[in-house]
C-alpha cells in the first residue's frame, strides 16, 4: 500500500495512474483560505490519500459550484514521478426533476410503464 500525499485546490473527480483502489480522501489536514474582491477566493488544501494498486478514481464531494475547474490540480508530495493524472472532470449538476426535464425540451421523449407498455 502506498500513501500518496495529495495537494488539491477541490476536485470533482480524479483519475490517479500509479494506483488502483482509493479510499474516500481524509479530512483536510491544512487548509489555507485567501478571499479577494469581486467574489473571488483561493483555496489551497492538503490531503492525505492511501492509494494501493495501478489505477483509482478519487472523488471530491460538495464541491462549490462555481469553481473554475482548471484551477484545480493534483499533484502527489511523496511519490510523484510515479502517480499522475490520467483524467480530471468537474461534474457539477444537481438533480432533480426541472433539472431532468429542461435537459430534454425540444427532444423526443419516450414514456415506458412498469409493465414495459
Amino acid at each position: 500500500m502506498r500513501t500518496a500525499t495529495v495537494l488539491s485546490l477541490a476536485a470533482g473527480l480524479v483519475l490517479v495512474a500509479g494506483v488502483a483502489r482509493a479510499a474516500a480522501p481524509a479530512p483536510e489536514e491544512g487548509v489555507a483560505l485567501t478571499v479577494y474582491n469581486q467574489n473571488f477566493a483561493v483555496v489551497k488544501e492538503v490531503r492525505n490519500l492511501k492509494l494501493d494498486g495501478r489505477i483509482a478514481t478519487v472523488q471530491f464531494r460538495n464541491v462549490a459550484k462555481s469553481i473554475d475547474p482548471t484551477s484545480v490540480h493534483f499533484k502527489s508530495l511523496t511519490d510523484p514521478q510515479t502517480t499522475s493524472v490520467l483524467e480530471q472532470n468537474y461534474e457539477f449538476d444537481l438533480v432533480s426533476a426541472d433539472k431532468l426535464l429542461d435537459k430534454y425540451i425540444d427532444k423526443k421523449v419516450s414514456a415506458v410503464t412498469k409493465q414495459g407498455q
